[in-house]
């Protein structure tokens, strides 16, 4: 359920680490480090779900116009930066 995000207590602070072993945020309260575990779980859910509509996205411009797949993320990426 923690997705490898864990707290560790360190003097009176509580340190949340992600999964790659990076420090993510320090707390006063281990309530705290355990809501920003939930937000971090959240946040991972959304960029998830993120990369999959663009992967999608890049299959179907390499179907639609015939290009590889390099060609298809590179105008996929061009046309998300003109995207307010």
């Amino acid at each position: 359920m923690n997705a490898g995000y864990r707290i560790e207590p360190t003097n009176d602070k509580f340190t949340v680490f992600g999964p790659y072993n990076q420090d993510v945020a320090v707390h006063s309260t281990r309530e705290d480090a355990e809501e920003e575990i939930r937000r971090c779980l959240v946040e991972d859910a959304r960029a998830e779900m993120a990369r999959l509509v663009v992967e999608s996205a890049i299959k179907m411009h390499m179907d639609m116009f015939c290009v590889d797949y390099e060609t298809a993320r590179e105008e996929i990426a061009h046309a998300t930066e003109m995207v307010d």
